[in-house]
């Protein structure tokens, strides 16, 4: 900023010299029409990411499961909870209002990141999209879950992310997670997508 005011104090603008603001955290995603009220769909895992982006370049699809998403962001695993990261990301966008939906993997560090998401950007509207999560796992009952490469030992307290679910669905969650398994979002293949999405 002090920067700055220098080049403002010497009539240097942005005009004259031709730059323009970016975030610090930049992160790929595909909006095609930015609106002033949007709902983006982050995700945590890039194959999942760029298959969305598929359906909704080739063929205007944006209806997941029943929601309807303007946009889907690519999280970078972890990336995306850092401090302020997704605050300053919405800022920059200068739209109105934007809600998010998060879908990442079934483990412990899936968790963990929407957790710290929520937490570390407290001003921003950001909900687990349970749909997502509930087709996971509907399409795991009849496969053998491997078991995590996440060796915490101590778990975070999931409770307020079991309570959105259905019992049954919360009863799958508990076991996968005190089981420390790794259920991740590409048990939802393209195919999977064809049908979920329109």
């Amino acid at each position: 900023s002090a920067f700055r005011g220098l080049l403002d104090r010497l009539g240097l603008t942005s005009d004259v010299l031709r730059y323009y603001e970016t975030p610090e955290c930049c992160f790929n995603d595909y909006i095609p029409q930015r609106k002033d009220r949007m709902v983006l769909l982050i995700l945590e895992n890039k194959d999942i990411w760029f298959n969305i982006r598929r359906r909704m370049y080739e063929d205007g699809a944006f209806e997941i499961l029943g929601t309807r998403v303007d946009g889907a962001v690519y999280g970078a695993g972890n990336r995306v909870s850092e401090a302020g990261a997704l605050s300053e990301y919405t800022r920059f966008m200068g739209t109105e209002a934007v809600k998010y939906l998060y879908w990442g993997d079934i483990d412990r560090a899936g968790f963990q990141i929407f957790l710290s998401l929520s937490k570390n950007n407290p001003e921003i509207d950001i909900r687990l999209f349970v749909p997502a999560y509930a087709e996971m796992l509907r399409l795991s009952e009849n496969c053998e879950i491997p078991d995590s490469d996440d060796h915490r030992e101590r778990m975070g307290n999931y409770e307020d992310i079991y309570a959105l679910f259905s019992d049954e669905d919360q009863n799958q969650l508990i076991k996968l997670i005190e089981n420390n398994k790794r259920l991740p979002q590409e048990i939802i293949n393209y195919e999977s997508l064809l049908k979920m999405m329109r």
